[in-house]
């Protein structure tokens, strides 16, 4: 069954999203290695083939949509998406007080990451347009986030959109958040005066 074609294209104001190629591997491939993005990421190494087949397999999936970020011209500006994540839970606890429950599973947007050509309109505009096409059609109540600790420019933006930390650290040293709809919902016109002026 093809994907749905209402998840394809994105229009905003200062971006557009449409759906990864193969052609984007370069691309895809310096913006994740740029010592200065991945930091807080998870590393890949620098291996143009294996991202080309990265993307390969991503065409055969059904419940998985990436995206690359463009300029109104076509400018590629950065990457996001709306992919299978694992729930963080309670029920089973570790030394933490934290575990993935792998029985179960759920869509969350993510992988945002955006190059240093992109303006902070674009940049916002790319988080707030995938927020919004997740709660708008995906049945959930809310998104899970994962932010390294020390990352505190994001972390301090998703808490801005109303993002609840749960307090969960993993042996690297990551922040796992909760993104709840009616959160997105409350603040949404707080970022679409921001982004528009409305």
């Amino acid at each position: 069954m093809p994907k749905s074609p209402l998840l394809n294209n994105i229009e905003g104001k200062f971006v557009n999203f449409r759906e990864v190629e193969i052609s984007d591997a370069k691309f895809i491939l310096e913006l994740r290695i740029n010592p200065k993005k991945d930091r807080y990421i998870n590393k890949i190494e620098n291996n143009l083939q294996k991202q080309i087949d990265y993307i390969k397999h991503y065409k055969t999936l059904q419940n998985e949509w990436y995206y690359i970020v463009e300029r109104k011209d076509g400018t590629p500006l950065g990457t996001n998406s709306i992919y299978p994540y694992p729930i963080f839970t309670e029920q089973w606890k570790d030394t933490k007080g934290y575990v993935i429950d792998d029985s179960q599973g759920m869509l969350s947007p993510g992988r945002w990451v955006m190059s240093d050509e992109s303006s902070v309109l674009e940049s916002l505009e790319s988080d707030y347009l995938i927020k919004k096409l997740f709660f708008e059609h995906f049945p959930y109540d809310f998104a899970a986030q994962i932010v390294h600790k020390d990352n505190t420019r994001v972390l301090n933006f998703h808490k801005n959109w109303g993002s609840v930390e749960i307090g969960f650290e993993d042996s690297i040293d990551h922040i796992m958040l909760n993104f709840y709809k009616e959160n997105f919902l409350k603040n949404k016109s707080k970022f679409e005066r921001m982004l528009y002026g409305k």
